[in-house]
């Protein structure tokens, strides 16, 4: 049990360095905002905190930080919900069917190929070859999205 706390420990002392006092009050900035302006459209509390991790899950993503894939489980699976709840379809398949799987693979893919001194992760840039085969997969998804939409 002691090996797994101290992993939890290390993990959490690294998600939480480096962070300049500019990007924490930023992040505070945010959070109270968000905060207040749910409290003051009485908004309930899943949909404040679907909002509060979405803003965390993109200044942790803008930082670099693993944890990022956390905040955006809860906030695509809760956005879902939401949406589903008040039968905006078009969203629940976009965060359900693609977001929420794909925090799975971002987690996967950013802890394989991070570096081992700063955990940074390694970016590498397509080739022409691989930006074509992206375009022509992202064309033929809007085409079937959009029919499936349409169907709806």
């Amino acid at each position: 049990m002691s090996k797994w706390l101290d992993k939890i420990v290390a993990f959490l002392r690294r998600e939480g360095s480096n962070w300049t006092p500019f990007e924490l009050g930023w992040m505070f900035f945010c959070c109270a905002v968000i905060v207040g302006l749910s409290i003051y459209w009485d908004e309930s509390w899943i949909g404040i905190i679907s909002s509060l991790t979405g803003i965390l899950y993109t200044l942790f993503a803008g930082k670099g930080k693993l944890s990022c894939y956390l905040f955006g489980i809860v906030n695509t699976v809760l956005y879902g919900y939401i949406s589903y709840r008040q039968r905006y379809y078009g969203e629940v398949m976009l965060n359900w069917g693609y977001y929420f799987p794909m925090q799975f693979v971002g987690l996967y893919f950013w802890g394989k190929h991070t570096g081992l001194a700063d955990g940074e992760v390694i970016k590498r840039r397509l080739t022409w070859h691989g930006r074509a085969l992206a375009f022509g997969w992202s064309a033929a998804g809007w085409l079937v999205y959009g029919g499936v939409l349409a169907w709806l």
